[in-house]
């Protein structure tokens, strides 16, 4: 038993790698968002606060099929390409695979997609149910934001570019809010928006359902933080937008891969020392973020606030200090903006304050580790 004990010990001490004055160890969490590699711990770290309840990952069910009574089959055509269908193919005499209990499970939220111009499959529909609730799940569970809304989260997808304009048009009219204003920003997508008055969202149908599904996922990322507050920091806002953004479904399972196009440039800047200093960036205001030239957003403040998003979930320090920031946030007694394009500059200088109060070695400390982390071959997180 002994030479067990020993063996397990070196086994376990030979996956470790040191870094400067870092330590970097491959940690598999079972029970929580993400799951956790790499992540890193300063050596003169204090015990580790109390953590938060990690999101779970949605495993099926068996026998509590949706309101949806067909089934969901799975086989290989003769070209080699996989199918999917409601029905199975007419060929029996391939493989046939049953994934209705992977992808026709009930889940604590209620759904109705459906679609305009559009042929909507079961599989389409459970997709979007399945990267929703993730969505859902993660921001109660691990950030602290339950979903407290009792009607149904509704989801149309439009196959005419034409009728789903139309719609976002009668939304902007009824809404009356000027297309450029910060608020009409953080309800809309270029190809998508969510109107809060029905809980529905609206959604082209895109290049492919893919694209579908990461529009819903960015609108509902920023549902689930607007329906808290109105005037979260941006960099936080849009970093969880672009971050639950990139959800993939395969064969009922979560993943959120990293972003090529924002990564390589990041690791570039990081090397020419052109990043925006940490602290700084914190500070930007939200009429910073939406009162500049687009370009200047995109090309330099969403691949920065969706790079240090994606580290702070990919460890329990990371996701603690995020709801730390999430609930300050909430709970701060601030007085609300008379106008929805007002931001609150007391409620972003929070962002600064909460990392140099719960993170250990504040701002400094978090950008050196968020630097290192760039710098290294990470892996999806996987929920």
């Amino acid at each position: 038993m002994y030479q067990k004990q020993i063996l397990s010990f070196t086994l376990a001490i030979s996956s470790i790698v040191f870094l400067g004055s870092l330590i970097y160890w491959d940690v598999i969490s079972w029970n929580g968002p993400p799951q956790i590699n790499n992540s890193a711990l300063d050596l003169a770290s204090p015990p580790a606060a109390p953590q938060p309840k990690l999101h779970r990952p949605i495993a099926p069910q068996q026998g509590t099929m949706t309101s949806s009574s067909k089934r969901i089959y799975r086989w290989t055509n003769a070209e080699g390409v996989t199918q999917y269908g409601d029905e199975k193919p007419v060929d029996q005499n391939i493989p046939i695979e049953d994934k209705s209990k992977e992808f026709l499970f009930k889940r604590p939220y209620r759904f109705n997609v459906r679609s305009v111009s559009f042929p909507l499959t079961p599989k389409m529909q459970s997709e979007i149910e399945i990267a929703l609730s993730t969505i859902l799940d993660t921001y109660n569970d691990t950030l602290g934001l339950p979903y407290k809304e009792r009607s149904p989260i509704n989801v149309v997808i439009y196959g005419d570019l034409v009728e789903f304009e139309s719609s976002r048009n009668k939304f902007a009219a009824r809404s009356r809010l000027p297309e450029r204003s910060q608020f009409y920003a953080r309800l809309t997508h270029p190809t998508g928006f969510f109107d809060p008055l029905g809980q529905t969202y609206h959604i082209w149908k895109n290049q492919d359902m893919a694209t579908v599904i990461s529009v819903a996922a960015h609108l509902s990322s920023k549902a689930s933080l607007d329906q808290k507050f109105r005037d979260a920091p941006a960099w936080l806002r849009e970093g969880l937008a672009e971050y639950f953004g990139g959800i993939k479904i395969l064969d009922a399972r979560v993943i959120i891969p990293l972003k090529p196009e924002w990564d390589n440039p990041l690791k570039q800047r990081l090397r020419q020392k052109q990043l925006i200093p940490l602290k700084q960036f914190l500070a930007f205001s939200n009429s910073d973020w939406y009162g500049r030239n687009p370009h200047t957003t995109y090309d330099s403040y969403l691949p920065m606030a969706w790079s240090l998003v994606y580290f702070m979930m990919g460890s329990r320090e990371g996701q603690q200090l995020l709801l730390q920031i999430i609930q300050h946030i909430a709970s701060a007694d601030l007085a609300q903006p008379d106008s929805p394009d007002d931001s609150s500059q007391a409620k972003t200088s929070l962002s600064a304050v909460d990392v140099e109060e719960h993170y250990y070695g504040g701002i400094e400390r978090l950008e050196m580790n968020w630097h290192q982390w760039i710098k290294r071959n990470r892996t999806a997180h996987r929920y």
